[in-house]
């Protein structure tokens, strides 16, 4: 993951910590997404990777973590990457 890198099955995350929900350029996003009204934080990113459907119902992207030292790896490492 680096600045610059497009979307490939998912939207870039490159900065996607503090980014809108919905709003990286390039990527076609569910209404569920783009009407989310929230920037991208640790909280927000734990909801989505334990079971994303629940937490944004209608979305398109569906993905579910239930080992909780995993999703925290995930966020740890979209938090670090965002201050490079």
């Amino acid at each position: 993951m680096k600045k610059g890198d497009g979307p490939r099955a998912g939207p870039p995350l490159f900065g996607v910590i503090g980014r809108k929900a919905g709003s990286a350029a390039g990527f076609e996003y569910s209404d569920a997404l783009r009407g989310a009204g929230f920037a991208w934080d640790a909280g927000h990113l734990e909801r989505w990777l334990a079971n994303s459907n629940e937490f944004l119902p209608g979305s398109y992207m569906n993905y579910r973590q239930d080992d909780g030292s995993v999703r925290k790896s995930i966020v740890n490492f979209l938090e670090a990457s965002a201050t490079r």
